[in-house]
């Protein structure tokens, strides 16, 4: 947003410059043509200034948010765990098979699985 802003200022500003020049006197269209190079320079090197200085800001907040992401996966993954863990216990389950994985693609796979036969006669097929 604040760049938009600072385009906005600069594209006006410039207009605003351009239009005290005379452009039929070679004179002033050359004085002209240096000032919107001049102002063309400055807009680049604030702009670089204004990246170098937001975009570690951004990098740093980013990758906080993908730290944050990976321990809330692990807290929940191992909280499933447990759950499966408990579910066993109580239902007496034991490992009756075990599946390798399948290419299911040229770059994909199935996880491979492990069936549990429970005491509610159930078969349950867990991803390893």
């Amino acid at each position: 947003m604040l760049g938009l802003g600072m385009l906005l200022a600069f594209s006006t500003s410039l207009s605003m410059i351009s239009s005290q020049f005379r452009k039929d006197d070679p004179k002033q269209g050359r004085n002209l043509f240096f000032l919107k190079l001049a102002l063309a320079f400055g807009g680049f090197i604030g702009g670089a200034t204004l990246l170098a200085k937001f975009i570690p800001d951004y990098v740093e907040e980013t990758a906080k948010v993908a730290r944050d992401t990976v321990s809330e996966a692990r807290a929940r993954e191992d909280a499933t765990r447990v759950e499966w863990d408990k579910f066993v216990a109580d239902h007496q389950c034991k490992v009756v098979e075990k599946r390798d994985p399948v290419k299911t693609g040229l770059f994909t796979s199935s996880d491979p699985q492990t069936g549990w036969r429970c005491n509610d006669g159930v078969l349950y097929w867990k991803n390893d």
